[in-house]
């Protein structure tokens, strides 16, 4: 690269990534709001909120890559133009290919780095999620256990402790009644929360239990230890079904057609994998429309906010249409190869709206060469 290109780039790469970074902090801050049970409700530490909060951070990356990219090139251009920076460029015999290479190896950054993070990051960080959130539904004892207090963690379930040691809850009392016409009330000196086949489960220490039969009679009963399963505490559909977005490409296009689940999806997920590989098309998309707004018109003294408008506009309806053609191809599986046609035909039409208008840089040339 020459000098002014590689200061080009620059001028685009560093706002790519200031920009980028400021919306996924406001992201984050708006996660971390509706995440805030966590804490309040379920007494889980400020690391867990933080952890969770990183975890949706590639997702947000991959909605704000493309805006941030646009809004960085507009500004590098508009910087440009208003310095007359790109009219000397011009005027020393700079072309159009060679002012818009260091805007497009930028771009192909950003879609390598788009790329990345749809197809590995995000069902990465989504199964992490996964886990933790499950983890988090397990731990009864800070999710649930309030010492002192009759509490209800799941239907016909009540709980009580009359305090909580290093993790062991002393003066246990349990009532079971999720069988409704057997119920058990289970008392014990202490208890300890553990994990069971991937379930939490309560291990209970020199206890009693009470439990009523089919006739009416009641049996009594002591024991030393016993086992307690929980599974009621944890939603399984929600932790045990991995979602279009848990998943991997080739979890995606090809999914287990013997379960109950994919086979009711197959157009969901085939539409969530197209739009995984689509996306970083917008990268280009966006980065042309800011191009064609600002180096495919006239120079004009008044400035560039309506072209500016204007192309902000396009690119936001382009986001948008990212979304909508991704809705069409669920509806209609044969039309996913709008996912790529319809960024593609904007950089084409980008494209050649600056081509057309190749006589701008002349102006600009001869602006510059005109003597004052």
């Amino acid at each position: 690269m020459i000098r002014f290109q590689r200061y080009l780039f620059l001028q685009i790469f560093w706002p790519v990534l200031g920009l980028l970074g400021g919306l996924c902090v406001v992201a984050m801050l708006s996660q971390s709001l509706t995440q805030l049970d966590l804490i309040i409700d379920k007494r889980q530490s400020f690391l867990a909120l933080l952890w969770i909060t990183l975890l949706t951070l590639p997702q947000v990356i991959s909605l704000l890559l493309p805006l941030a990219l646009f809004f960085a090139t507009l500004y590098a251009l508009n910087s440009l133009l208003s310095d007359k920076e790109l009219i000397v460029a011009y005027a020393t015999g700079m072309s159009f290919s060679e002012i818009a290479a260091p805007i497009l190896r930028v771009t192909f950054i950003a879609m390598l780095a788009h790329l990345a993070i749809t197809t590995h990051l995000q069902p990465l960080a989504f199964r992490e999620m996964r886990e933790t959130f499950r983890a988090v539904a397990a731990d009864v004892a800070a999710s649930a256990i309030r010492p002192g207090q009759f509490i209800e963690p799941a239907k016909g379930l009540t709980l009580y402790s009359r305090d909580v040691q290093a993790g062991t809850l002393l003066g246990v009392m349990i009532h079971d009644a999720r069988i409704a016409d057997q119920p058990v009330t289970f008392t014990a000196e202490k208890a300890r929360l553990v994990t069971l086949r991937g379930a939490p489960a309560f291990i209970l220490e020199e206890g009693e239990y009470q439990r009523r039969r089919l006739d009416g009679d009641i049996d009594f009963g002591r024991f030393a230890r016993y086992a307690l399963e929980l599974p009621d505490l944890i939603p399984k559909k929600e932790f045990f079904v991995l979602k279009p977005s848990d998943r991997f490409l080739g979890e995606l296009f090809y999914p287990d057609k013997t379960y109950f689940y994919d086979q009711r999806q197959i157009a969901k997920l085939t539409a969530e994998g197209h739009f995984r590989l689509a996306s970083p098309l917008y990268d280009l998309t966006l980065a042309a429309i800011a191009m064609a707004a600002l180096l495919g018109g006239e120079f004009s003294r008044q400035g560039n906010r309506a072209r500016m408008a204007l192309a902000t506009g396009l690119a936001l309806l382009a986001r948008l249409g990212a979304l909508a053609v991704q809705a069409i191809g669920i509806e209609s599986p044969s039309l996913n190869w709008l996912q790529y046609g319809v960024p593609l035909s904007l950089v084409l039409f980008a494209f050649a709206y600056m081509m057309r208008n190749q006589r701008a840089p002349f102006r600009l040339r001869a602006l510059a060469a005109r003597p004052r």
